[in-house]
């Protein structure tokens, strides 16, 4: 394993469409030593490196088990990246299940190994009092992560993602404008990250909420 200095990340979702691109930016930052990603499945990241270490966990509803507390242990910095959705979930409690719980377990963990920076991954719309469940629960979720008090908390709000396998909805809609590319997001990411870390705010619990104007900005484009 690769020596614990510099940043150290601890990431959710690192096996979905942003996730996979996240992992990969943080395994190629000279300034990350480490990377623990917590998924279902082991999988090829390319580049391939020792300081990457995939932990596999069976059953996310036991995410808050002292036993994957270790992983959490020593980390500077942790990703949410994971979602679902309704139809993949199979039905609205589901959802709120695994979206609203795997992540809400994630952040609990964060907050008891006293993990200072983190980010997460929600939509452009997110509110707690929405109609549309999606956006209600991932609001529920800003909510819930602001709660922990984090040194530092971004979240980042994409619109119109342009993924490798867009949703139905999601093709129909990229016919009449450009997608967010899932690989800027994840640099984006990366990037801020690793500003926060030279330049960090003089004040605790900073919270920002970034979009696609921000995630542009931060990456040049």
């Amino acid at each position: 394993m690769a020596a614990s200095k510099g940043m150290r990340a601890v990431v959710l979702g690192g096996t979905g469409e942003i996730g996979r691109y996240v992992v990969r930016e943080l395994v190629q930052s000279p300034r990350f030593s480490r990377v623990v990603s917590l998924q279902r499945r082991k999988v090829d990241f390319h580049p391939q490196d020792e300081k990457l270490e995939q932990v596999i966990v069976a059953n996310f509803d036991e995410l808050e088990k002292p036993e994957y507390a270790k992983h959490f242990q020593g980390m500077t910095h942790a990703f949410n990246a994971f979602g679902t959705t309704r139809a993949d979930a199979g039905g609205a409690d589901a959802f709120r299940r695994i979206d609203y719980g795997y992540s809400s377990k994630f952040g609990q963990q964060c907050h008891d190994a006293g993990i200072k920076n983190v980010h997460l991954v929600t939509s452009t719309g997110s509110d707690k009092n929405s109609f549309f469940l999606y956006m209600q629960v991932k609001g529920q979720l800003e909510e819930l992560y602001e709660s922990f008090k984090f040194k530092t908390l971004s979240i980042w709000r994409p619109g119109l993602l342009g993924r490798e396998n867009p949703r139905f909805g999601e093709k129909v809609a990229l016919f009449f404008m450009k997608g967010m590319p899932v690989s800027r997001v994840a640099q984006a990411m990366r990037m801020r990250a690793e500003d926060l870390e030279t330049n960090p705010p003089a004040t605790d619990n900073l919270v920002e909420r970034l979009g696609d104007s921000q995630i542009n900005k931060i990456t040049g484009n």
